[in-house]
């Protein structure tokens, strides 16, 4: 079978390499395309090429080509990133103002305009059903379509698909035209509800859980029927993992007294907490007043977050007794030793705190108790992101929550005192969320199966209806609009009304300024032509002058000659006549006197 992978970046790659390895393994091809060379840390293309060099022959690696410009392009554009913010005007994103914000100003202001108004006036469902028609209107893209023939797959898989304006739509419809059965594999816990709509639905949808399938159903309309629930493969490492160090040992490594527990703080994205080493310092503080003299000297390691590291450079916690910040920011995430180092201080740790990361879960994969506090710098994040409910729903969550500081670092000591128990909310939680189908089923071993399944599902090919045809050229002036009118960048409000004419001016301006200098190039290479042509004709006209006089001369020459010669020619004749004449006078002259004296002697 082959399989084409479309990601929209390569460190994608890293979620399913253990699948693909499945895959590989039993004979199967795998071309990972990528819609952005980005290789950010310097590691995301590291995953694929490993893959690669570990499988030379089955695995191929290229890049993904986009839609080609053009009225169609800039229309999809348009009416994706507005059907990405109109989603969050639904009730259950009520409190996700943050995120609203980050889509937002990827909107058309006009756009926005209109989705709030239909907001406001209940008119919702009607916007979202007439951006999910545009969206089926919008031609498929040639460059794309032809990308996919060239590879001829058997199975075409995207990933993450919701981004804000994906272009992995276009894959997933030109695929589904040409009778490839397709699948999305959801990558992480809140990529169903943290990003933008899904707009079109595959054969398949590969989700961790049932909380994600309910996500799948309920915020993008897929039929049950085609949702596949596998498991996290994502953290199928961490069941298998073991610790190498002893606790003394690694407490030594990272410069904590081995003599104490510690609590394992686990720094979360940019996104999340901007502000995190602000409120880690606060939190410092609150464990070290603590009134039980276990927490309050109790080791601490703050581990931040690999993405969001920066923030703490310069940062000294060196006041605080027992405290470590490691690794250091910029640490090497490539280094053999980095993940058994993550392991070890999650592993030997009482207790784990964070804002909102998936350390959280693996944590819990590893039986710790969870923490966090419910604080106004992080409410964007917490109430404010569905994917948080996750783990702090109080019936199925594996967070501890507290309210304030005081309640939360009560929970700590409670935690710390009892240091080797393992925690039953953490246990319930992965059972449900992280191996639905067992905790000895490995989820990266089902995704194999089930695109191995997906493969031998063939679906037929669709053909353009004719609704499709008159929809499409009823949106051709709505597409028009969308180059002309809608720009890509936000603008104030009245650039949509003078953007069309403002945009003529200029063009005639633009023909008026490239006509003038047309002219004067023109003029300029006439009178350069004519100046040419002068020359030409001066320079012959010189030339057949000089030609003409010489052939005069030449001509005067030879006459004179001519006439001299004639001359002496003439003289000789008239002296020839002369000597010949007197010949014969003197001849004459003798016969008359011969005559006279001949009569006279008679």
């Amino acid at each position: 079978m082959k399989i084409l992978f479309v990601m929209s970046t390569p460190g994608w790659v890293s979620h399913y390499q253990t699948a693909m390895r499945g895959l590989l393994e039993a004979g199967h091809t795998v071309t990972f395309a990528y819609q952005s060379d980005r290789n950010k840390d310097g590691i995301e293309q590291v995953f694929g090429q490993r893959l690669r060099e570990e499988f030379p022959e089955s695995v191929s690696i290229q890049r993904a080509p986009d839609r080609e410009p053009g009225l169609w392009t800039d229309l999809a554009w348009a009416n994706r990133r507005t059907q990405d913010y109109a989603r969050y005007f639904l009730p259950e994103f009520k409190h996700a103002t943050a995120l609203r914000a980050r889509i937002e100003v990827q909107v058309p202001r006009a756009m926005r305009a209109l989705v709030r108004t239909t907001a406001r006036i209940g008119l919702q469902p009607v916007l979202a059903a007439a951006l999910a028609a545009v969206e089926r209107g919008i031609p498929r893209s040639d460059a794309i379509e032809d990308f996919i023939i060239r590879a001829q797959p058997d199975v075409l898989l995207v990933t993450p698909l919701v981004d804000p304006g994906s272009a992995q739509v276009d894959y997933v419809r030109s695929a589904q035209a040409l009778g490839i059965p397709t699948g999305f594999c959801v990558a992480s816990w809140d990529n169903l509800t943290n990003k933008g709509a899904m707009r079109v639905v595959p054969d398949r949808v590969f989700v961790w859980n049932a909380a994600q399938r309910k996500e799948a159903v309920s915020l993008h309309g897929v039929p049950e029927s085609r949702v596949v629930i596998t498991g996290a493969q994502l953290f199928d490492k961490w069941f298998s993992w073991r610790s190498d160090r002893t606790r003394a040992e690694f407490c030594a490594r990272v410069g904590l007294d081995p003599a104490r527990p510690y609590v394992l703080y686990l720094g979360s994205s940019s996104f999340i907490a901007p502000n995190e080493a602000v409120f880690v310092e606060r939190w410092i503080r609150a464990v070290r007043a603590a009134a039980d003299p276990l927490l309050s000297l109790a080791g601490i390691l703050i581990r931040p977050h690999p993405n969001n590291s920066r923030q703490y450079l310069g940062v000294d916690y060196s006041a605080f007794p027992n405290v470590a910040l490691w690794p250091a920011p910029g640490a090497d995430r490539l280094a053999p030793a980095y993940q058994a180092d993550y392991f070890d201080s999650m592993y030997h740790s009482s207790a784990v705190v964070g804002v909102n990361t998936s350390g959280m879960i693996e944590s819990g994969i590893l039986g710790k108790p969870v923490f966090t506090v419910l604080s106004r710098d992080f409410e964007h994040s917490q109430a404010g992101t569905l994917h948080f409910q996750h783990i702090a729903d109080p019936e199925t969550g594996l967070l501890h929550l507290a309210k304030n500081l005081d309640e939360h670092v009560a929970q700590l000591a409670r935690a710390v005192a009892t240091p080797e128990a393992r925690d039953e909310r953490s246990e319930k939680f992965v059972r449900a969320f992280v191996r639905p189908l067992g905790l000895d089923v490995n989820a990266a071993r089902v995704l194999s199966c089930a695109i191995a399944d997906l493969g031998a599902l063939r679906a037929a090919a669709s053909e353009p209806l004719r609704s499709t045809r008159i929809r499409r050229a009823l949106l051709l002036p709505l597409a028009v609009i969308a180059t002309v009118a809608w720009p890509f960048e936000p603008r104030p409000w009245w650039v949509v009304f003078i953007r069309v004419p403002l945009t003529i001016a200029v063009a005639l301006l633009t023909a008026r300024l490239m006509l003038r200098e047309r002219r004067r190039e023109w003029s300029s290479q006439a009178r350069r032509s004519l100046r040419s042509t002068r020359k030409r004709l001066r320079g012959r006209w010189q030339e057949a002058s000089k030609t003409t006089r010489r052939a005069v001369r030449l001509g005067v020459d030879r006459t004179t000659r001519g006439a001299r010669r004639a001359v002496k020619r003439g003289r000789k004749d008239l002296r020839e006549l002369a000597k010949r004449a007197r010949r014969m006078a003197q001849r004459a002259h003798r016969h008359v006197l011969g005559a006279v004296r001949g009569s006279s002697s008679t």
